[in-house]
């Protein structure tokens, strides 16, 4: 179906779809589509997160509502078809979490493993973006007591990151990595290439090649070591799923099962309400469950 056709029946009937998947789906006859084309179709948008999924199936399964009232097919493949979104992310085989062990795995795959796996390893246990590690100072690691002190809350290192940056702190003592400090008391070391003075990309760059090179997403990283650190708070699959998936009718426990993963994401550096993070990492948990049955 013609794109601009598509586009205009979205908008008239207040349909939100990617601009991205209506260009795939306007290439295709679908509504001659058959289950197995269209779980097909949600593998080639290479849609790896359980809301995106949910909300593209319920957007696309409105616009076929369209395509009934209007006419054009008799029947809504959303309605008769096993296309639930939980189906469509178990095919596309594209989970999310990162286990420790894939961790490791990733880790041993770079060829500087000393500087990588203190990068890899921050970014799983707490450090979201390469600027938020590139400001830590020498002053807030406190390697005695296995921490780094930021404003609002305290990064409580494992076992295994407390030997990574001991081991990369030692690396500084090397000549061989020509690396320098980008400014006073910093922690992190970059490279100075000739073409640009600008520190801050140059280690950006090389934290996203280190990431990639391990087969990994900075953001996957993080959101599955808050997983990770969930569970150790919530020590069961049972409270972790109390967490996720209290009933929203039932507002008393939603607020209070709200409250305790604000809380818990407070003190991993999530400062955020609740609720908003109970729905934003509950397509990790859904990949850690499958992880782990």
């Amino acid at each position: 179906m013609e794109y601009q056709k598509l586009a205009n029946l979205c908008e008239e009937y207040g349909i939100d779809i990617q601009k991205k998947i209506l260009e795939e789906i306007s290439e295709k006859d679908i509504l001659s589509m058959n289950e197995e084309d269209w779980l097909s179709l949600f593998l080639t948008m290479g849609l790896d997160n359980m809301q995106t999924i949910h909300k593209t199936r319920t957007s696309l399964h409105k616009l076929c509502n369209v395509f009934q009232l209007i006419g054009d097919t008799d029947y809504n493949p959303f309605d008769s078809y096993k296309l639930e979104a939980r189906n469509i992310y178990q095919s596309a085989k594209k989970n999310i979490y990162i286990t420790p062990l894939e961790l490791d795995t990733g880790i041993n795959q770079l060829n500087n493993k000393e500087i990588g796996a203190c990068i890899l390893r921050l970014f799983y246990e707490g450090i979201r973006e390469a600027g938020d590690l590139y400001q830590i100072t020498m002053n807030q690691i406190d390697l005695e007591n296995r921490r780094i002190y930021f404003k609002n809350h305290t990064l409580n290192m494992s076992e295994d990151l407390y030997h990574s940056m001991k081991i990369y702190l030692d690396t500084w003592d090397m000549d061989s990595f020509k690396l320098i400090r980008p400014y006073e008391n910093s922690f992190v070391k970059v490279n100075q290439y000739r073409s640009t003075t600008d520190f801050f990309i140059n280690f950006s760059n090389t934290a996203s090649r280190f990431v990639s090179k391990a087969g990994f997403k900075k953001i996957h990283l993080y959101g599955s070591g808050f997983i990770n650190y969930l569970y150790k708070k919530c020590g069961s699959i049972d409270k972790m799923d109390e967490l996720f998936y209290a009933n929203d009718k039932v507002r008393g426990l939603m607020m209070e099962l709200c409250d305790e993963i604000e809380t818990y994401g407070r003190e991993y550096g999530l400062f955020l309400e609740g609720k908003y993070i109970r729905y934003r990492y509950k397509s990790y948990y859904e990949s850690f469950k499958l992880k782990n049955k």
